[in-house]
């Protein structure tokens, strides 16, 4: 069961759809320009085939978009290397190797985790 917004959402997808015509799903779906539309207009046309018309609608998978993560600004790294100082003497010089090189803890130490 789905909750009342996704509901609504899924439904003001359709109506969409259904007002170009019921185009062909995947390109339709594809037209969209961000992943997130993309990946509820998929949502909402599986959905409704399978809520309203009792049949399955096979659409590809739309991959979940990967956040690229945002580098620290100059304050904000003078605040982390701060704190490092006041925690160990040789925290601050670390993360400044890491945050410089972008290299992982294992890297810069030479160490490597093992899963067993």
């Amino acid at each position: 069961m789905l909750s009342s917004r996704t509901e609504s959402e899924y439904r003001w997808y359709v109506r969409r759809w259904q007002a170009a015509g019921r185009p062909d799903a995947s390109s339709w779906v594809e037209s969209f320009a961000g992943p997130h539309q993309r990946r509820n207009a998929r949502a909402a046309l599986v959905w409704w085939h399978r809520t309203e018309l009792g049949a399955t609608l096979r659409l590809a998978s739309q991959r979940a978009p990967q956040k690229v993560p945002e580098a620290f600004s100059e304050r904000e790294l003078a605040q982390v290397l701060q704190a490092a100082v006041a925690t160990h003497q040789r925290a601050a010089p670390t993360l400044t190797l890491l945050y410089l090189t972008d290299a992982r803890i294992g890297e810069a130490t030479g160490t490597s985790r093992r899963h067993h």
